[in-house]
């Protein structure tokens, strides 16, 4: 509905704007191979961020959706699209090229919250590939302002986004960690997005939802199994000093440097 009360102009001037945000967020422009969404009704548009990347130097890939999924295709030209399922454009030339290729990944939405989580159109084909693709492929949500919500509800199949982006900025209220399994002298690293509660002199208190490995299978189990440490985004290690589990797939833990 709020869609609705947006004009077309409102809309172009508050995509440019995310794309200005987006060519500048590290995420961009450390990446080579970029796979992008199409644009298609009042979505944020991509047709010119596909268009100046290219120029760039990037190599952009669309989805191709056949048979319950989504292939990366190359995209050398925005000339080359065509209405594909859905009259959602899509090359006419179809090169797959494999996901383990794509540094970033550009997500669409209905709605997302400040822990990244979304709101898909239903269809499921963008929570499939996001499941099945490395987790070291960074996912940024493009999303106007209004699309923000408090809440998200979210299943363990869900990937969360690395970053969402607006005409308003970066959104999401947690910071990126690294957490990692140690036992039986290996070290299984996990990714996941967590609210930092309190940092005090020593002591770093963190709280997030479900944990996914590298596989996608979620991980709370091990909290009750083996010991963890955190790495923050400053590269400072902590040890596990405290840990809650507050409600089923929830939890708090207190870390000491």
């Amino acid at each position: 509905e709020i869609f609705k009360r947006k004009t077309p102009e409102e809309l172009k001037e508050k995509s440019r704007v995310i794309k200005e945000i987006l060519f500048l967020h590290p995420f961009y422009r450390e990446a080579g191979t970029i796979f992008t969404y199409k644009s298609f009704q009042k979505e944020v548009d991509t047709l010119s961020l596909i268009d100046e990347s290219l120029q760039k130097g990037k190599e952009i890939l669309v989805p191709w959706v056949e048979d319950g999924g989504m292939t990366p295709v190359v995209l050398k030209n925005i000339r080359e699209l065509a209405p594909g399922k859905w009259g959602i454009p899509e090359p006419v030339m179809k090169i797959p090229v494999p996901s383990q290729k794509i540094d970033l990944v550009l997500v669409p939405g209905i709605a997302f919250d400040r822990r990244g989580n979304r709101l898909g159109r239903g269809g499921g084909y963008f929570d499939r590939f996001l499941s099945s693709i490395p987790q070291r492929i960074r996912k940024v949500a493009l999303a106007y302002s209004f699309q923000i919500v408090e809440r998200v509800p979210v299943t363990p199949q869900d990937v969360p986004m690395d970053e969402v982006i607006t005409e308003e900025g970066e959104v999401l209220e947690g910071e990126r960690i690294k957490l990692a399994l140690k036992t039986f002298n290996q070290v299984k690293h996990m990714n996941c997005r967590v609210d930092i509660r309190e940092r005090r002199k020593g002591y770093l208190t963190v709280e997030f939802d479900l944990i996914k490995d590298e596989s996608g299978q979620n991980c709370e189990k091990y909290f009750r199994e083996f010991s963890f440490y955190l790495r923050d985004s400053t590269g400072m290690d902590y040890q596990i000093q405290e840990f809650q589990e507050e409600t089923p797939g929830k939890f708090r833990v207190i870390y000491k440097r």
